[in-house]
């Protein structure tokens, strides 16, 4: 049996076209990677094979298991980890772990803090897109229950997000919260704040938007 199998995948989000008919095949037991530019579709990829969001077309199974007609199935038997540091090609493997560690230690003689704590001291954010806009009073009132102050709704954008303290909720227990709630979910994601916005918000800086995704970069 096929660990992942995916046929004629696509998904748009507005005018930019993530994946456009991927076709792709692993076998059980067997190690795979996507390669590929900035805009080449992996992120979508395995966020519709880990059912974060659903493709516009297409289909794919994970051990055999549809992600689009039995999501909950495939939550019960994967795991999804996230990227949470890139290497630079131009250095050597011990060259890359070595600046690793003196950022860490920076970050902490600095900032008076491991980079954990102190992301952890901004919060999270988290966004939800629903397929339709009419569940986003259902989707905020999940929300609420995690989120520091109410959710910010955008109808047109089907979207809302929210401020959560750090650890206030898992992904996965975000997803399964919004299924039991009837909510169709697009796209879930809970983003921690970089180093670079624990420095401007202890030096008085602008925090800029965005942040870490937990699911895979």
């Amino acid at each position: 049996m096929a660990a992942i199998e995916a046929r004629g995948l696509r998904k748009a989000f507005g005018s930019v076209h993530a994946l456009e008919g991927l076709d792709l095949d692993v076998p059980e037991g067997s190690v795979c990677a996507l390669l590929g530019p900035n805009g080449a579709g992996k992120t979508t990829t395995v966020r519709v094979l880990a059912t974060l969001i659903r493709p516009d077309a297409g289909h794919a199974r994970v051990a055999g298991i549809d992600v689009a007609r039995q999501p909950r199935r495939v939550r019960a038997v994967i795991g999804l980890a996230g990227q949470h540091a890139a290497v630079d090609d131009d250095l050597t493997g011990r060259e890359n772990l070595s600046d690793q560690i003196v950022i860490m230690e920076a970050g902490r003689v600095t900032t008076h803090g491991s980079p954990d704590a102190l992301k952890g001291a901004l919060g999270s954010r988290i966004d939800v897109a629903v397929t339709d806009a009419a569940d986003l009073p259902a989707a905020a009132a999940v929300v609420r229950r995690y989120a520091q102050r109410a959710p910010h709704l955008d109808t047109g954008q089907r979207r809302l997000t929210a401020a959560v303290a750090a650890g206030a909720v898992t992904l996965p227990g975000l997803v399964r919260d919004l299924d039991a709630a009837g909510v169709a979910a697009e796209d879930v994601s809970i983003r921690r704040p970089t180093l670079d916005e624990v420095f401007l918000d202890r030096t008085g800086g602008t925090r800029a938007p965005g942040g870490e995704p937990e699911t895979a970069t």
